[in-house]
């Protein structure tokens, strides 16, 4: 059985629970906050979630510190993260294991600000921008907004 932990600011309670929560549900994953196989940190980044994501961002320190986590961090706004977050860049230069780094679009990708040798970074489509059509190597993509 899959466990996935999924942790948001409440402004994202909608997205969450309407889109990534379905979503793994409908692949066989359940969703529960204790003894979780992997822990997806979601960071908005916007102005009404900034008390939220520095709290999430303080619980991801700490689990990026660890050996036993198996993270992925989702960034919904990555540009306001970075002015209203900036400890975050060396948060994830500091990880002591691999974790993925997911953007909504490749705008970005190469940004210095989210440069981690241990980050595997993806992109997923986010359905309010119109994006290059990118190679899809699995079949499931779990919280695009686009179908």
């Amino acid at each position: 059985m899959n466990i996935i932990k999924i942790v948001g600011a409440s402004t994202l309670k909608r997205y969450t629970e309407g889109i990534l929560e379905k979503g793994f549900i409908n692949n066989l994953w359940v969703v529960d906050d204790n003894n979780p196989d992997l822990i997806l940190y979601q960071i908005h980044g916007a102005p009404s979630a900034a008390i939220d994501d520095k709290d999430i961002i303080s619980k991801l320190k700490l689990d990026l510190s660890q050996d036993d986590k198996h993270i992925v961090i989702l960034l919904h706004r990555p540009d306001e993260i970075q002015d209203r977050h900036p400890e975050l860049s060396a948060i994830l230069k500091n990880a002591k294991n691999k974790f993925g780094l997911v953007f909504f679009g490749g705008f970005h990708l190469n940004d210095n600000f989210y440069d981690s040798n241990k980050a595997i970074k993806t992109i997923i489509p986010h359905g309010f921008f119109d994006l290059e059509p990118i190679e899809i190597k699995d079949q499931i993509i779990i919280g695009t907004h686009t179908t």
